[in-house]
């Protein structure tokens, strides 16, 4: 009987996604490159940073990897951002990872 290839966890379990493009920033956060108008992430807009998620720090696309991957697609979180020198929050309904 043949083995078939291991398929990574993320993709088995589909994982979840804010629905946008992000850029790995400068340390501050991931900065929002586009979105699709068709998701939730219609609070954000582009080159805005992300601070947090649900109140979790996210500095780098590692730990934005690592904090989106404890929801599933459908989940609403709230997404802390930096527009300039202002501060806000969004609520967005995560999608299925591309």
């Amino acid at each position: 009987m043949r083995s078939l290839p291991a398929v990574p966890e993320e993709i088995r379990s589909g994982a979840a996604s804010l629905g946008l493009e992000v850029d790995a920033g400068s340390g501050e956060g991931p900065v929002v490159l586009s979105f699709d108008r068709r998701t939730g992430a219609q609070g954000l807009h582009i080159n805005d940073v992300i601070t947090a998620i649900d109140g979790k720090p996210v500095r780098d696309m590692s730990e934005l990897v690592r904090v989106l991957s404890g929801y599933k697609p459908g989940d609403e979180v709230e997404v802390s951002y930096r527009r300039y020198k202002l501060t806000g929050t969004a609520k967005i309904v995560l999608v299925k990872k591309k």
